[in-house]
């Protein structure tokens, strides 16, 4: 298995990770835990470019462990957007789209209050500018 993307929760409880499905531009978020047992599947997500600069740093989990973000694309055609998923349930919700002149929103990090997303906004393969998204509590 070719697994990737792999993200500690903060309380310590559960690994985070991405599996790619054979032959496709899909794969299988992932929870494990250290102690080992079964591995749940949270959802699939469309993966960025597969081999592309976004493939590598694609997770990242709130400081509260309720909720991972993700890097992935919506729909075919569409450019990758930054997208949170709730660990208990799955639900998915998308928090940015890239507009006019970018390609790509990836490599997430949560603030460790909670309050604020930071992500790379991507123009061109050498080009990009990190943005700041406020989040709302809880």
């Amino acid at each position: 298995d070719s697994e990737m993307s792999p993200a500690w929760s903060p309380d310590g409880r559960s690994l985070a990770f991405l599996r790619p499905e054979p032959g496709q531009s899909r794969a299988a978020l992932i929870l494990s835990t250290p102690q080992g047992g079964p591995e749940r599947r949270l959802t699939t997500l469309r993966l960025p470019l597969p081999g592309s600069i976004w493939s590598n740093h694609l997770l990242a989990w709130s400081p509260d462990s309720r909720w991972l973000v993700a890097c992935a694309v919506g729909t075919p055609g569409e450019r990758p957007s930054l997208y949170a998923l709730s660990v208990a349930s799955g639900a998915k919700h998308r928090l940015t789209e890239p507009p006019a002149g970018f390609e790509a929103d990836c490599e997430p990090s949560i603030r460790p209050d909670g309050r604020a997303l930071v992500f790379n906004r991507t123009r061109t393969l050498n080009l990009s500018e990190l943005f700041l998204l406020p989040l709302n509590e809880g």
